[in-house]
């Protein structure tokens, strides 16, 4: 399966067309692993992913750990955390979320952190432990 893909910065990340994630499967899983491995960052816009297609998703890819923290976890899938409310431009990419937009990367190869925001913010994440084989993987 190949993706139909823009560059979101020139150095890294690619803004993935005409999917619907809630629809994984092994060989789509695969494309995803790959492509991330390639450009470290994915954005799927106009996604409508509740708690089951996270996980679903999730487990696709890999491993889902249950997160350390266990207050701000969806009810039923315990890998599903909520989270609530390089200084060098050419390696910042910076997100605008909007509603229904997906982001799946590689957390061996960025950094991130988050600036001020004002109003409500709600955003899903897991953690999936990848294999040693396509990604850098502490011993």
């Amino acid at each position: 399966m190949t993706f139909q893909k823009t560059p979101l910065t020139p150095n890294y990340g690619v803004e993935v067309h005409d999917i619907d994630l809630t629809q994984i499967n092994s060989e789509m899983a695969e494309a995803i692993l790959d492509t991330v491995s390639e450009h470290a960052l994915l954005l799927f816009r106009r996604q409508s992913l509740h708690d089951a297609d996270i996980y679903a998703l999730s487990a696709a890819l890999g491993p889902v750990e249950e997160p350390a923290a266990r207050i701000n976890h969806s009810p039923r899938f315990k890998e599903v955390n909520y989270i609530s409310n390089l200084n060098n431009p050419q390696h910042i990419y910076q997100h605008n979320y909007r509603m229904g937009d997906m982001l799946i990367y590689d957390n061996a190869q960025l950094l991130h952190k988050r600036d001020a925001y004002k109003g409500p913010r709600f955003l899903k994440i897991t953690r999936v432990f990848l294999f040693s084989d396509r990604f850098a993987v502490p011993d």
